[in-house]
């Protein structure tokens, strides 16, 4: 069998084997966000009167552009924002955690923590993020 011959047998069975592998391996799910108690819509939220807006992503693109008002409490500076919410927060006060979109997820994981180190349950996530809340209000 000449070079060419082997080279491309030895390519077809590449491509088998790999494609095999692909049909048979478990790909991950899309992230897909439970609705829980704590989920709030923007209408839901616009019905809360006024609340403490924490913004859960990450410090820069905090300052690209933030919900007014909002306090940046990122997962990753946990300790920094978390001082800087409880200058401005009282108990009594509801707080509404957002960040990016649909499929973010740090809002929850933020409210979650919060209402832990708070000890408090008025602290909700915004369904659909930052997105939502801005073609909420442009209606």
């Amino acid at each position: 069998m000449s070079w060419w011959m082997q080279t491309l047998l030895i390519l077809v069975l590449a491509l088998v084997g790999a494609a095999g592998s692909y049909l048979t391996n478990e790909r991950p799910e899309p992230i897909e966000l439970i609705q829980d108690a704590w989920m709030r819509t923007p209408e839901d939220v616009a019905g809360l009167g006024a609340v403490l807006w924490v913004d859960a992503r990450n410090v820069d693109q905090y300052h690209v552009g933030h919900i007014e008002g909002a306090v940046n409490v990122s997962l990753q500076d946990w300790d920094i924002g978390l001082g800087e919410l409880l200058t401005v927060w009282s108990p009594e006060q509801d707080i509404v955690v957002y960040c990016d979109g649909e499929g973010c997820a740090l809002s929850r994981e933020t409210a979650e923590k919060l209402r832990a180190d708070l000890a408090t349950d008025n602290i909700y996530w915004l369904q659909g993020g930052i997105q939502a809340w801005e073609e909420f209000t442009l209606r």
